[in-house]
């Protein structure tokens, strides 16, 4: 199974809320957002409408394909195509995008920031005995 990058919209078919974001892995995205909203974590509307009509009311909608440097950018546009919707009674996103440009980490450099995370977090471990 490939990973699809993305914007996704989820629907509640009932309230007719929506949500737009953007991942580098929609399906697992999806499977998070079920799981969360099913333990009744996450957003407070999203957990609401789940507890009121049941997660089977939600839709999970892949809008667009593309690349993981056009991200931003496209999930601007549908923000934007949407943008009448992101009020407390219609949407579920709080806010628009903030960001100018999304950092997606190349493989490289998601292993050395959470090498320094891990060290800032639980302290340098040191192995030779010149520690």
């Amino acid at each position: 199974m490939c990973k699809i990058n993305g914007v996704y919209l989820i629907k509640n078919n009932v309230t007719k809320r929506i949500r737009i974001g953007s991942a580098t892995d929609i399906d697992k995205r999806f499977s998070h957002y079920k799981s969360q909203l099913a333990n009744g974590l996450g957003n407070k509307n999203m957990v609401e409408d789940v507890v009121n009509y049941g997660l089977d009311s939600f839709e999970f909608i892949v809008l667009e394909e593309c690349a993981i440097e056009d991200l931003f950018k496209t999930e601007q546009k549908y923000m934007n195509l949407y943008s009448d919707c992101f009020d407390k009674d219609y949407g579920y996103n709080s806010n628009m995008v903030r960001k100018r440009e999304k950092y997606i980490r190349n493989l490289d450099k998601a292993k050395e920031y959470k090498e320094k995370r891990s060290k800032i977090i639980y302290g340098i471990r040191c192995i030779s005995k010149s520690c």
